[in-house]
C-alpha cells in the first residue's frame, strides 16, 4: 500500500498531486527569503527547508499542511531532525551490542522525542479521521488508504493500533 504514494508512477495523478505541492512550498521558501532579503534580514536556511519538507510530506500523505509559526508542529520537525542526527551518527553500540547499556540516556531521550512524534501525528494529523471515515469513500490521501484497509478488514489484516 505504501509503495504507490511512496513512489509514485511519473504523469499519475499522484506524481502530479506531489509535483504541484513541492512546486508551491519551494515558491514559498523562495517568497520568503525574498522577503527577508528586502527586509536586510539573515535567514537561516535550515529550518525553513526543514518545515517546508515537513508540510510537503504531511500534505501529501495526509493532506494537512501547518503553519510555520506553529509551535506543535515546529517541535515535531526539532524531534525528527534531532532522531536523525543522533541515529546518524554512528555510534560504537551500533555495532557492538554490549555496549548498548552505556548509551540509555541517549536511547530514553530518542524515546521521548519519539512519543512526541506520536503524540502529535495522532492529534493532529489522524484526529477523528478513523472513527469517522466511512467505507466506500475514496481516500484522497495514506492516511485515507489505511484506514479505509482496516474499516474493510482486507488482507492483510491490520488492527488501527497497530496501524497508528
Amino acid at each position: 500500500m505504501l509503495i504507490p504514494h511512496t513512489f509514485p508512477r511519473t504523469f499519475s495523478m499522484s506524481f502530479n498531486r506531489l509535483n504541484d505541492i513541492t512546486i508551491e512550498h519551494c515558491q514559498q521558501i523562495t517568497n520568503d527569503i525574498k522577503k527577508d532579503m528586502i527586509d536586510g534580514r539573515a535567514t537561516s536556511i535550515k529550518p525553513v527547508l526543514l518545515s517546508a519538507c515537513a508540510n510537503i510530506f504531511t500534505e501529501y500523505f495526509t493532506t494537512r499542511t501547518f503553519e510555520t509559526s506553529d509551535k506543535r508542529f515546529q517541535q515535531l520537525i526539532k524531534n525528527f531532525d534531532k532522531i536523525f542526527w543522533e541515529v546518524n551518527q554512528g555510534y560504537a553500540a551500533d555495532f557492538l551490542p554490549f555496549l548498548l547499556p552505556f548509551h540509555t540516556k541517549r536511547i530514553k531521550q530518542m524515546e521521548k522525542w519519539s512519543h512526541e512524534i506520536r503524540a502529535f501525528i495522532l492529534e493532529d494529523i489522524i484526529g477523528d479521521r478513523f472513527t469517522t471515515w466511512c467505507v466506500g469513500n475514496e481516500p484522497n490521501d495514506y492516511i485515507e488508504t489505511l484506514i479505509d484497509h482496516v474499516k474493510r478488514d482486507s488482507l492483510p489484516r491490520f488492527e488501527w493500533e497497530t496501524v497508528s
